[in-house]
């Protein structure tokens, strides 16, 4: 092997063993807060129940250990595949199951999706009891289903079946797209983009009661240009929360149907509370016109079209440079190796780090408009209540949530917020 492919190989393992220790360290910096925070914070006090706190910190605790084992587990997996060019092996197996079956080596496309089949299932199998634990802890503080090993196994087999035609699919578009392929995947990104704008969930509209003329009241007052407001189907992955949306000149607000709910007795509409009061939610849409009135859209799309293009151009230097192949042992160049060797490559976390800084900001940026209005107090009971409702621990070492998340965290928020100054 070649000096330069014998450094890249070296470099991916050291990349991977730095990551892994830079992630332990902000783990531990987390864990030392959840241990420090045994009662909650002055600031937060008056927001959360005592046993609500203490449950959501020992969950909290579980998880962090939990993550400390299994990302400890998948970097074994992840080292033994680059010690031992164990791509490359599996890649060769992927040969010998495809001629086994009775096709040559030419149908790259088939050989492509055995090859993901195998790395999956090897990652699968991994973090197996990883995931069954945690659905156990889930269901315990979250009152998710648990799911049983051969549960586990059955969605896999699914999530692969499905899977199968679309590999298939993407080794097929890579061999017609030839160079152009890259100027091709940014503009279906660009339609995407485009699509996003309109939101093709059920809507149903808000009906006629105090929360919608205190909203239509508070639009008008900071010149927003409301079209309609709108309740939507909350689904598990959302918090609970209210957004705009919409083209320019006629948007709308959209409720979380775990906000409020609309019942209909005959010809009758009723709306009830569910989770927050219509101040707090008032405080919420006043977050959220903050983002509309300050271009935090726009920022948010300019930082998304900068990582598209980065994260395009990384991929086309990936797939065409043939030391890293060689580093792994290829001598060819299959595109899905190409896009599995992409992970080890640092600009995609700088990228994520630098995006997340921006959001984190913009975020502030919004809670600050929110105070000028003299809404914090609400604003600080809704985020308090929203944290509760998903049993999320409300506070993180500042230095952890600004690595992990894109928002910060409720602890954070509030005490900004009390920082400050209203004018």
């Amino acid at each position: 092997m070649l000096i330069i492919e014998e450094h890249l190989h070296t470099g991916v393992l050291i990349y991977i063993w730095t990551k892994y220790i830079w992630r332990q360290l902000l783990e531990s910096r987390q864990r030392s807060i959840l241990k420090t925070y045994e009662v909650a914070p002055v600031e937060i006090q008056e927001l959360i129940r005592d046993d609500d706190y203490r449950n959501y910190q020992v969950y909290a605790l579980y998880k962090n250990v939990l993550n400390v084992f299994k990302e400890t587990a998948n970097l074994g997996l992840t080292t033994i595949f680059i010690v031992f060019r164990s791509y490359k092996k599996l890649w060769m197996r992927s040969t010998e199951i495809l001629i086994h079956l009775g096709f040559d080596e030419s149908h790259d496309a088939l050989r492509t999706t055995i090859f993901l089949t195998l790395l999956s299932s090897c990652h699968f199998l991994v973090n197996l009891p990883f995931s069954i634990y945690e659905s156990y802890l889930n269901n315990d503080y979250e009152h998710n289903e648990r799911v049983t090993m051969v549960e586990a196994v059955l969605s896999h087999i699914i999530t692969q079946t499905i899977i199968f035609p679309f590999a298939y699919l993407l080794v097929v578009v890579f061999k017609m797209g030839g160079d152009n392929i890259f100027l091709y995947m940014f503009c279906v990104a660009e339609l995407e983009a485009i699509f996003d704008l309109f939101d093709h969930r059920i809507l149903e509209p808000l009906p006629p009661c105090e929360l919608r003329n205190q909203l239509v009241a508070f639009t008008e007052e900071n010149d927003f240009p409301l079209f309609d407001i709108f309740l939507v189907e909350s689904s598990g992955n959302h918090h609970s929360k209210v957004f705009v949306h919409g083209v320019p000149g006629q948007k709308i607000i959209v409720l979380y149907n775990n906000i409020v709910s609309h019942h209909r007795n005959g010809r009758h509409s009723e709306l009830s509370s569910r989770l927050l009061t219509v101040d707090e939610i008032l405080a919420l849409v006043a977050h959220e016109i903050a983002h509309w009135k300050q271009w935090h859209t726009f920022i948010r799309f300019l930082v998304h079209q900068t990582r598209l293009v980065v994260h395009l151009a990384s991929l086309r230097f990936v797939m065409n440079y043939k030391p890293i192949y060689e580093a792994f042992g290829f001598e060819d160049k299959p595109y899905i190796i190409g896009i599995v060797l992409l992970q080890f490559y640092p600009i995609f976390d700088v990228c994520n780090f630098m995006a997340r800084a921006i959001n984190r900001q913009l975020e502030f940026s919004a809670d600050r408009y929110v105070k000028r209005l003299k809404k914090d107090r609400a604003l600080k009971s809704a985020i308090a209540k929203i944290g509760n409702h998903f049993s999320l621990f409300p506070v993180q070492d500042w230095f952890y949530s600004y690595c992990y998340y894109d928002q910060p965290s409720c602890h954070e928020r509030i005490l900004a917020l009390d920082r400050y100054k209203s004018f």
